[in-house]
């Protein structure tokens, strides 16, 4: 089954493969009968465009704006960093990993994942002496999360330090349009600004939180919409029996249903997807995980992780499905040769994409073996088009998957905003007294055991 460029082989999913852990024809009808009507509705508000996250593919303005806007930063800059946490930055760092650092003639740091002083240094040390070559672009909807906030101010108050009055021309926000810490600060500072989109920060690769990175990475961002665009209305199209997006969800939610199983390996044997896999955790996690019920997406990458929990996937307890994503041709070729060492004379003159997709396979049917069911998603060749059409068909599966758990809504994250709360309540924000409140009852209420050792 393809879809664009995008193989699917559910084989090792099937009872006929992996025995009474494996999932039978009639049940899948079934479900595609039982669930028809939802996938027709989804289906027609995809293509009345009722879905902002998929619009975005189609808004190729906002490519043009990053564009100009980017220009007089382009003139002077050679190390940039990247302020954020979450989907904003997330978004940044995968299309780095997986472009950026092999096509971005300029250095790349990322703050805003951790506060812990160490980091900040380390950041400070890297742009020593470079102030005048560094701009600093701010990745936030609102800037109101504690480590943007504490990234950003640190970052002003170094550049303000060496550059004195020319320190806004360092700074560059994508932002909120209209409400916000950042574009507030944005308008009373003169500081560059661009909107991102009113989108979740984790649904919106395709707008402003994406392609500004892109630009300045120097990526083809109309290759990462394209692709998007294609996944997008080639399942208005499909029936479910030829959407991938569908059939991936509709596996995780008849392995939960049937045998409580609650997590979702993807093991990606793609190197450049690995931070790939950690903003489909994100946006997975935040989305999927609710109203006292969720599946949880474990990323893994091949073949490193077959060294460090193949063994628990194969041996212990059963708690996963699987699905791998492999590439199927390298623009680069590199094959092996020995010269003098006989014990690895089975090496020689084998490319490095011959091993990779060996040790795809044979762990795939080594799971097969202990009969634990996997699938396997193949792309043909890895670029920009390419990711586009994973993030919009990721997208999509959490989409589908939601419906099918029965998930209110897909797009809030409701714990992860009392936790916000609490943090702005330790730092005693104004406003937060009844978070400040709770926070203390909270405390009060813990029954503490501490040890020390030794």
């Amino acid at each position: 089954m393809q879809m664009q460029n995008l193989i699917y082989d559910d084989s090792l999913m099937r009872g006929e493969n992996v025995g009474v852990r494996g999932v039978r024809d009639e049940k899948i009808l079934q479900i595609n009968r039982e669930y028809l009507p939802i996938y027709k509705r989804i289906s027609e508000q995809l293509q009345n465009r009722q879905y902002e996250f998929a619009n975005l593919c189609n808004d190729r303005e906002t490519r043009a704006l990053c564009k100009n806007v980017w220009k007089p930063f382009g003139a002077f800059t050679k190390k940039v960093v990247f302020v954020g946490i979450g989907g904003g930055s997330q978004t940044a760092k995968m299309l780095y990993h997986a472009f950026g650092r092999l096509k971005a003639d300029i250095q790349i740091y990322f703050a805003g994942d951790y506060t812990d002083p160490d980091e900040f240094l380390s950041l400070k040390n890297k742009i020593a002496g470079h102030e005048t070559e560094t701009t600093v672009v701010v990745l936030s909807k609102s800037g109101t999360t504690v480590e943007v906030g504490a990234g950003y101010l640190y970052l002003r108050d170094l550049l303000q330090s060496k550059l004195r009055e020319s320190w806004r021309d360092h700074f560059l926000f994508v932002t909120g349009a209209h409400e916000g810490i950042l574009i507030k600060e944005a308008r009373e500072s003169g500081l560059a600004h661009i909107p991102t989109s009113p989108v979740g920060d984790r649904f919106a690769p395709f707008s402003s939180i994406g392609l500004m990175p892109a630009e300045i990475m120097g990526i083809n961002s109309d290759e990462l919409l394209s692709g998007g665009a294609l996944v997008f209305d080639s399942i208005t199209k499909n029936t479910q029996e030829h959407n991938i997006a569908w059939k991936i969800a509709v596996y995780q939610y008849l392995y939960q249903k049937g045998y409580g199983i609650n997590q979702f390996v993807v093991m990606s044997y793609i190197s450049r997807l690995e931070e790939f896999n950690m903003w489909l955790r994100e946006m997975w996690g935040e989305s999927l995980g609710k109203d006292k019920k969720g599946v949880i997406l474990y990323p893994a990458m091949g073949p490193k992780d077959q060294h460090s929990v193949l063994q628990t996937f194969n041996d212990g307890h059963w708690f996963s499905t699987f699905l791998f994503i492999s590439q199927a041709s390298f623009d680069q070729e590199i094959s092996i040769e020995n010269r003098g060492i006989t014990d690895l004379n089975h090496l020689d003159g084998k490319k490095l994409s011959y091993i990779t997709y060996a040790s795809c396979r044979n762990t795939q049917l080594t799971l097969k073996n202990y009969n634990r069911p996997s699938a396997q998603l193949i792309v043909p060749r890895f670029d920009e088009k390419t990711m586009g059409e994973l993030t919009a068909l990721f997208e999509m599966v959490v989409l589908y998957l939601g419906e099918l758990i029965g998930i209110k809504n897909i797009f809030d994250q409701p714990a992860v905003t009392e936790s916000r709360q609490f943090i702005d309540a330790s730092m005693k924000r104004p406003g937060s007294e009844e978070s400040q409140r709770k926070l203390e009852a909270t405390e009060d209420s813990i029954k503490r055991t501490v040890i020390t050792f030794p």
